[in-house]
């Protein structure tokens, strides 16, 4: 007879159903074999299995023992199967009752030697998994209780030990429940300490166009010289966002647990990765093909600060995600889909010196110099972004509304859109950018004559109705007016790309 157990692993962030199954036979040399294609951390179960049942004053029956990780054709890896191959393996050789009821029922765990259990790294992930494929009661460590960032949605049982779980299995104590009222704690957004807009004199421009990217989920690009108020622009950006709704702030923590690190606020995520990054620690990727900063970014922002000190070939690896909002990870052995929904926001100087823009022109970099400095970043990265705003230095220039009244504006910019066509303005495509974005009379000649002049590729005119689109939402027009367009095309870059 063999003994089934349901269980979950994560193949990049999408969950796997995976079933235990032990069977033993007597007449054989006695052994323990695990099958279906497990790794090194599987492999190694066994023995922290067999040490752990025998802490606990209990004895493996001399058989040949095996135990299959059901499909057999994926390769199954981390230690979170030791508890559930544990009691799988005691209910087989009848040291615990097998379930009477129909719940659909798993325990997640690694075992310590003395039947310690601990579980951290992936509990998040691991949890949704088991939620997405049905799974109705979850047997877990109480350490990891504490890193659980969201309230499931099935019923969730803690136990200290290996023991402990064998006295709850057999009715001998009574089952402890998750306190679902800690995990909402974790739902709720602390106040954000980033930089206020109202703090930041003048560029009235770039303000703008920071509103603008908030509101549609547009890329920006802030282009002047140092200290002029790029970075601090970009980084109080992220405070005009509006909170994570809870499919979303799923989706986020899904990532930074296969990624191993927790996330517990409902605010968007903010990453700022240093320009020396690598491009597999900024797209993703490496042995076991894990998530990049743009996947660690997803459902926020990724500011690149000085976005040509960057590796060329780190920034030529952004197109595909900033087209489709995923990235795809290749290697021989396997192949990962990741989220990759970020909003870019980018700065950089005019110049390697920086100085120029100042209001003394003491640049000494030559034309050459400027536009091999330019030229960093490609035409086809520079026409996925929407905004490009190039900031001068002001004096005696007023501050601007709180950041509190500008988010106010964003999240009623955003109520429209997804009122309206279910998605955000940025995300328009084909038939819905169409039918959205459409210019009526001569502003659809405004347009064509603007794409020749500036040599707007198919990709820019989309992107400048879709910016357009924005404004008129955010002054709440029902349709795209003259006004509304001019502004988009004046935040297209005026050289050929």
């Amino acid at each position: 007879m063999v003994t089934l157990l349901p269980s979950c692993a994560l193949h990049g962030i999408e969950a796997q159903a995976v079933e235990i199954q032990v069977s033993s036979s007597q007449g054989m040399l006695p052994s323990i074999v695990i099958t279906g294609l497990p790794d090194t951390s599987v492999k190694e179960s066994k023995d922290r299995i067999d040490a752990a049942i025998r802490s606990i004053g209990e004895r493996i029956p001399p058989r040949r023992i095996t135990i299959n990780l059901s499909p057999a054709d994926r390769k199954k890896s981390g230690t979170h199967f030791d508890f559930a191959i544990a009691v799988a393996l005691l209910m087989q050789t009848g040291k615990i009752p097998k379930q009477q009821d129909n719940v659909k029922t798993t325990f997640l765990g690694e075992l310590g030697l003395d039947g310690s259990l601990l579980l951290g790294r992936q509990v998040n992930g691991l949890l949704i998994a088991c939620q997405e494929l049905g799974i109705e009661r979850v047997f877990l460590p109480r350490s990891a209780s504490e890193h659980i960032h969201f309230v499931p949605q099935i019923e969730v049982l803690l136990v200290d030990t290996l023991f402990h779980a064998l006295e709850v299995l057999r009715g001998q104590v009574a089952p402890e429940a998750l306190a679902r009222e800690e995990c909402q704690d974790s739902l709720h957004a602390p106040a954000d300490t980033r930089l206020d807009f109202c703090h930041i004199q003048g560029q009235h421009l770039a303000v703008q166009s920071a509103l603008i990217a908030a509101a549609g989920h547009h890329n920006l690009l802030l282009c002047g010289p140092p200290g002029i108020g790029k970075s601090m622009i970009a980084e109080a950006l992220p405070g005009i966002l509006p909170p994570l709704t809870y499919g979303e702030y799923l989706e986020v923590l899904k990532v930074y647990s296969v990624s191993g690190e927790h996330y517990a606020s409902s605010r968007p995520p903010y990453r700022s990765p240093h320009a020396s990054t690598s491009e597999v620690a900024l797209i993703g990727g490496g042995t076991h093909a894990t998530p990049g900063e743009i996947s660690l970014a997803h459902r926020g922002v990724l500011l690149l600060d000085e976005m040509p000190e960057f590796r060329r070939k780190s920034l030529e690896a952004l197109r595909q995600p900033l087209e489709s909002g995923t990235v795809q990870i290749s290697r021989a052995a396997q192949k990962q889909s990741y989220p990759a929904g970020f909003l870019l926001i980018g700065t950089m100087n005019l110049c390697p010196c920086g100085k120029s823009g100042h209001d003394d022109d003491s640049c000494t970099c030559s034309e050459y110099d400027k536009e091999r400095y330019l030229a960093k970043l490609s035409a086809p990265v520079l026409d996925r972004i929407d905004l490009h705003v190039t900031m001068q230095r002001e004096h005696g220039a007023r501050a601007h509304a709180s950041t509190a009244i500008m988010a106010e504006h964003v999240l009623l910019c955003r109520q429209r859109q997804m009122h309206r066509q279910q998605c955000l303005n940025g995300r328009l495509q084909g038939e819905a950018l169409s039918e959205h974005c459409q210019l009526r009379g001569e502003l659809a000649q405004t347009l064509q004559t603007a794409a020749r002049t500036y040599d707007l590729s198919l990709r820019g005119q989309d992107r400048v109705l879709r910016v357009a689109r924005t404004i008129a939402d955010l002054s709440g027009a029902p349709h795209i007016d003259r006004s509304a367009l001019l502004q988009a095309l004046h935040y297209r870059p005026k050289v050929k790309i």
